[in-house]
């Protein structure tokens, strides 16, 4: 026997389990009991699974930049490192993003920057003047052939830094270059060329004075033990000494030059100035190449005015030929050398004693000619000697006017006739 209890538990049981399940699985009522803002099973279900397949193409997408991204800088620093290697550093004061274009365009225009301009001819001087932007000279180095394209050499030069480093003066480019060799050409010292000046009437000792002024990379004994030993087949004259032999003018030369390869370019200067006609009215004379150098110094020390150097030369020429001493104040000089009291090496005040000196120099004491010349020339003193002023003087002091002119004589007699009361 069942009691009434169990029966009711029973069924109450079996209505949670069945009749309840039926209402819930769609009929009528359990439809329009649910409550309007809750989510069936089904919307659960596909909410829950667009997030996961959002997160996942984002991953997927997120790798694929990253392994593009390193790809593109092992690409990237594996070509800035061959580029650089091949064309030079960039400036440190470069932003990333300048870095990045340069370098692009340089490997997009590497060839260009690599070839020489093979419609360059010969040596060219690049002049860099007080003022000028880079743009003025890179405007002024296509014009002289020398590169090819403005804008990418310019961009070369913002690239390397050198365009902040430019610096006035005169730079030599030789031959056909490309456009980094034409770049680094413009901040090289031993492509800048510097105007070195040699004045009239020096010694050597002052001419190797001048050489520290000029930042040269030889000292001034350096200088002057090759200057007095100079191979004899080197020289102009066949001689060992270059006293006088260095012109006076302007001379461009490399700032970092050797001592032989200036002495050998003033020398070649020497050879190409002196024409075959001055060496012929040299020998016209009666006097050798290097007899002609030693009275042109003579008379570039004598005279004050170059307007006498025709008269002067006469005097000489004449002593000359007349078998007479030359006599000339700065031969005595020469001799003494440098002289503490003055601060000179061209004594001024010659006593008694000094003209008596015994210095194979001393034109006073010794006929002839000295050893050699006595200081650098001038041209126009060269060309006086070969072609002198037609006439009698054989004497020639001072005037006394103090400015430097000369009273000239045929007599001796004349000649002590115009010295200053």
């Amino acid at each position: 026997m069942v009691r009434e209890d169990e029966n009711s538990e029973k069924f109450g049981a079996e209505l949670d389990s069945g009749a309840v399940e039926d209402e819930f699985q769609g009929s009528d009522i359990g439809e329009a009991e649910r409550p309007a803002d809750a989510p069936d099973a089904s919307a659960r279900q596909n909410s829950s699974g667009k997030p996961k397949r959002r997160r996942t193409a984002t991953v997927i997408l997120a790798a694929a930049v990253l392994i593009v991204s390193l790809i593109s800088m092992a690409y990237y620093r594996a070509l800035t490192k061959d580029l650089r290697r091949v064309i030079g550093a960039p400036a440190n004061y470069l932003s990333k993003f300048q870095k990045i274009r340069f370098t692009l365009e340089f490997e997009k225009e590497r060839e260009k920057l690599l070839t020489a301009n093979a419609a360059a001819t010969g040596r060219e001087v690049v002049s860099i003047m007080e003022g000028d932007i880079p743009l003025q000279v890179v405007k002024r180095m296509k014009r002289q052939g020398i590169i090819t394209d403005e804008s990418l050499f310019l961009n070369y030069l913002i690239y390397r830094g050198i365009d902040r480093r430019l610096v006035p003066g005169l730079y030599v480019i030789h031959g056909k270059v490309n456009m980094i060799e034409a770049a680094n050409a413009l901040i090289s010292a031993e492509k800048r060329l510097i105007k070195y000046s040699v004045l009239a009437g020096l010694r050597l000792e002052e001419i190797a004075d001048t050489l520290a002024f000029y930042n040269l990379k030889f000292d001034r004994e350096t200088f002057l033990t090759l200057a007095r030993n100079y191979p004899r087949a080197d020289h102009p004259a066949g001689t060992s000494s270059l006293e006088g032999y260095f012109l006076s003018g302007h001379y461009l030369i490399h700032q970092g030059i050797t001592p032989e390869a200036f002495i050998r370019g003033i020398l070649d200067t020497f050879d190409e100035t002196v024409t075959p006609d001055i060496r012929g009215g040299l020998a016209a004379q009666g006097l050798t190449l290097d007899q002609g150098v030693i009275l042109a110094s003579m008379v570039t020390r004598e005279a004050a005015h170059e307007s006498e150097y025709g008269l002067i030369a006469s005097v000489f020429i004449n002593r000359f030929h007349a078998g007479m001493k030359f006599q000339c104040d700065p031969t005595v000089q020469y001799a003494i050398g440098w002289d503490e009291e003055e601060g000179t090496w061209w004594k001024t005040g010659l006593t008694v004693g000094d003209l008596a000196d015994r210095s194979p120099f001393n034109t006073y004491v010794h006929e002839g000619f000295p050893p050699t010349p006595i200081s650098s020339i001038s041209l126009a003193a060269l060309k006086a000697v070969a072609d002198p002023v037609p006439s009698d003087f054989l004497y020639f002091r001072a005037a006394c006017d103090a400015v430097g002119y000369h009273e000239f004589s045929q007599t001796y007699e004349e000649h002590v006739g115009k010295a200053c009361p």
